[in-house]
């Protein structure tokens, strides 16, 4: 069965202060909801879950922890 996306709105980044939006399967977003290890549930990427967590937008991310020469 295929499911639509829907947008779920991201908490506010802490380096940028803008929130943002994230396509996440439903079925997958209930699961998070229900208590489950974000990781476990849902599909998207390492980055959008991070945004989804704590809402630091990747590029924000890596100006918090930029890679070391």
């Amino acid at each position: 069965m295929l499911t639509d996306k829907i947008m779920i709105q991201t908490p506010m980044c802490p380096v940028c202060w803008r929130r943002g939006l994230i396509q996440v399967d439903p079925l997958e977003w209930e699961r998070y909801l229900e208590g489950r290890l974000i990781q476990q549930c849902l599909t998207n990427s390492v980055e959008e879950r991070e945004q989804i967590i704590s809402g630091t937008h990747p590029g924000c991310f890596d100006k918090l922890y930029p890679e070391e020469l």
